[in-house]
């Protein structure tokens, strides 16, 4: 994957900071340039991770803070629940998009992968998309075009009981194309304390 420091990134710090709904940044159908995403994993994390950087650097440069494991805060004694593999990633693309087009590629990263999302009542549909920061649409993007063995994938996700997330992609921040400004996801804030220690390491401390 290509990637670049993170202490390339502190360019992209001189700007401000403004807090936005999905749904609102989503009606201002502005282009975007540059995201920040919070990646994690409780399944076979290494080889869906690695899925995703793939995956991004098809999409342009990544600069992505150190993966490693924390227990999931949902978890409680008498419902365990596997540990978290974590890691941010600043993806500055090559081709700038609209923030529609970049959640659907995102979607389709996640669908590649098999990821089972909870379709109770109160978790997110395809029709929810501007309420949540999750990408939970489809678009045709050629899984052969991603180098990860995808007979490793397909094997595993699809006996992984629900509480197995094989991946799970969520947008922090954006940065619009000629914009002095990153839009930071209401949704997404306070972020979380993995979150944070990934945004500090990719020198984005301007976003916390």
């Amino acid at each position: 994957a290509t990637s670049i420091q993170p202490n390339q990134s502190t360019q992209l710090m001189q700007t401000r900071i403004q807090p936005i709904t999905l749904a609102k940044l989503l009606q201002q159908q502005s282009m975007m340039s540059v995201a920040l995403l919070s990646l994690g994993s409780n399944h076979k994390a290494e080889i869906y991770l690695a899925y995703a950087r793939d995956a991004f650097a098809k999409l342009g440069q990544i600069c992505c803070s150190l993966a490693f494991e924390n227990p999931d805060f949902t978890a409680t004694a008498q419902q365990p629940k596997p540990d978290y593999t974590n890691q941010c990633v600043l993806l500055t693309l090559l081709t700038p998009m609209s923030t529609a087009t970049f959640i659907t590629k995102m979607a389709q990263i996640e669908k590649d992968c098999l990821r089972q999302r909870d379709l109770s009542p109160k978790s997110a549909t395809p029709s929810e998309v501007e309420r949540s920061t999750h990408a939970t649409i489809s678009t045709n993007v050629p899984i052969e075009s991603i180098t990860v063995p995808i007979d490793s994938i397909t094997s595993s996700a699809k006996t992984s009981p629900a509480k197995q997330v094989t991946l799970d992609i969520d947008i922090l921040a954006i940065q619009p194309v000629q914009q002095d400004v990153w839009y930071r996801l209401i949704e997404r804030y306070q972020f979380k304390a993995h979150e944070i220690v990934g945004i500090q390491a990719l020198n984005l401390e301007l976003l916390l």
